[in-house]
């Protein structure tokens, strides 16, 4: 299961970097070691995000902390090893792959004879004053002191599975966190060594051996970040989520008509077009995605790849092309795949865009056209609000991007739509403090 977790990961990492920009990552796999034989730590910190989008590239592919110094004379104990703290984004899922086992469980996959098996434990834990680790070998002292750690690591053994230790997996989500600068440990460093003068008896004044410091923990983690955009366009291809997201921000996006324009995520900042914020909404992100299609909940097209990046916007749009003779359809599609993706999540669409309605205007027949099919989708979304499938409050917006004609009465929606999103994640947050 192990094995596969790192396949899958590896799968995921690889299908990813065809779709994503340099600067925007938002999956990575990552090697974490702390230090050995000092209490050096590795953690990670959760950071308040600023109104641009948040990304994983800065999260580097390995993660070591400092090991501990070695201890001295006049029993002078080493310097502890430095923490490596790596700051993530809130919304960021860290997920773990593999954990190193201890130490005596890897002596036991190589040998399972006695005497080879001492050998590994003596070379791993014990170190020897220079020229005396041969009379060391049959010291009594030393024997009585090895004797006790074969013990206790036969002891830590027998206690360890490797199927329960996958059942304890970290599994961290940083967005339920109450306070804004927690901290998680995820690796601990290993203990500090003991020196000789902690093997004196009455007998024997000056050892000649000392314990050295043990391995630190070794992961390797999924990084998964999820909350991208306040907002989340979702909509076939070529339903012009990438003209909307133009339309409302000053994201550069590439636009063209034809399917799987987007194959890499945009998001933009969302203010009045001219660089100003908003008089009444304060500004948001908004994120288009590449385009959805039919079992993308069973990972077709870019399927997951998609899904989870839309999971966790406050508000998702639904954007149908309204020219299109399929875009009742279209919808009942966005939302089965939704909902087969994740229980429930279709309720987060709020707001269904009916987009390019220019093409249907010109003559009075088109006019009238264009006014049933608006018609027919609003009864359709009521249809779906009456069995509980959309949210109550879900409402339809004519717009033409191309034109910019409706753009304002969407911006105001959606601002006002995360604002209150915002306020009722607050006043939970606060219930979880108290």
């Amino acid at each position: 299961m192990i094995r596969k977790s790192l396949n899958d990961a590896a799968q995921r990492v690889r299908v990813d970097g065809k779709r994503r920009h340099k600067s925007f990552v938002d999956f990575v796999v990552v090697d974490v070691k702390a230090g050995n034989g000092g209490n050096g730590a590795v953690a990670f910190t959760k950071t308040p995000t600023g109104l641009g989008p948040p990304t994983l590239h800065t999260i580097p592919k390995k993660i070591r902390a400092a090991n501990g110094a070695g201890g001295s004379g006049d029993g002078r104990v080493g310097k502890r090893g430095s923490d490596t703290i790596i700051q993530i984004p809130r919304g960021t899922v860290v997920k773990e792959l593999w954990r190193s086992p201890p130490p005596v469980y890897l002596d036991r996959q190589i040998s399972s004879d006695e005497e080879t098996l001492t050998e590994l434990r003596r070379d791993r834990a014990w170190t020897h004053y220079p020229g005396m680790e041969e009379a060391n070998a049959t010291h009594p002292l030393f024997l009585d002191a090895d004797k006790e750690l074969k013990r206790i690591e036969n002891l830590q053994y027998r206690r360890y599975d490797p199927a329960l230790e996958q059942e304890k997996a970290l599994e961290l989500d940083v967005t339920d966190d109450a306070h804004s600068h927690a901290q998680h440990l995820i690796v601990k460093g290993g203990e500090g060594g003991v020196g000789n003068p902690a093997f004196v008896t009455h007998v024997h004044r000056s050892p000649k051996f000392a314990r050295r410091g043990l391995h630190a923990e070794h992961v390797k983690l999924s990084l998964e970040l999820k909350l991208l955009a306040d907002v989340g366009l979702v909509g076939l291809p070529n339903a012009g989520k990438s003209s909307i997201l133009s339309a409302l921000t000053n994201s550069k996006t590439k636009v063209a008509n034809y399917a799987f324009t987007t194959l890499k995520p945009e998001i933009g900042v969302v203010d009045d077009g001219n660089g100003e914020e908003l008089s009444t909404t304060p500004p948001f992100t908004i994120l288009d995605n590449p385009g959805l299609i039919a079992e993308a909940a069973m990972n077709k097209g870019l399927g997951h790849t998609f899904l989870r990046s839309v999971e966790r916007a406050l508000v998702l749009v639904y954007v149908l092309d309204l020219s299109s003779d399929s875009h009742l359809h279209d919808l009942d599609t966005l939302v089965h795949e939704l909902n087969e993706y994740k229980a429930g999540l279709a309720k987060a669409g709020t707001v269904v865009v009916a987009n390019k309605a220019d093409l249907l205007g010109g003559s009075e027949e088109k006019n009238v056209e264009a006014r049933e099919r608006l018609q027919n989708l609003t009864a359709h979304v009521n249809s779906l609000i009456s069995n509980h499938t959309l949210h109550p409050s879900t409402t339809v917006i004519p717009l033409s991007a191309k034109h910019a004609a409706n753009v304002s009465i969407l911006t105001q929606t959606l601002g006002d739509r995360v604002s209150r999103s915002k306020q009722q994640q607050q006043q939970h947050e606060q219930q979880e403090i108290e």
